[in-house]
C-alpha cells in the first residue's frame, strides 16, 4: 500500500519542513499550516482501523501531522491516501 502515499506524494508535491514533510499540530508549525491556503493543507490522522491516512483539509480529530502540498487539491479529486509510510 506504499503505492498510495507515493501517489499522493508524486500529485500535491509537498513542501519540507526541516528533514521531513511533516508539521506539528502546535506552535510555530500550526502556525504555518493555518496561514496556507485550505486547499495546499493535508492532515494525517489515525482512522479507526488502526491505519493512517493523508486526508484532505485541516482536520482536529484523530490528527498526528499535517503536510503542505505545493499543489492544490481541487473538488472532485481523491480527498484520502493509505498511508503505510509513517506506520511503525
Amino acid at each position: 500500500m506504499e503505492e498510495e502515499y507515493f501517489e499522493w506524494e508524486e500529485k500535491y508535491k509537498p513542501v519540507k519542513n526541516g528533514e521531513s514533510y511533516a508539521f506539528e499540530t502546535y506552535g510555530a508549525d500550526l502556525g504555518r499550516v493555518t496561514s496556507a491556503p485550505d486547499s495546499l493543507i493535508w492532515t494525517l490522522v489515525e482512522g479507526d482501523d488502526g491505519n493512517t491516512y493523508l486526508i484532505q483539509g485541516y482536520h482536529h480529530v484523530n490528527r498526528l501531522n499535517y503536510f503542505l502540498a505545493s499543489v492544490p487539491f481541487v473538488e472532485g479529486d481523491k480527498d484520502e491516501y493509505l498511508d503505510t509510510i509513517f506506520d511503525d
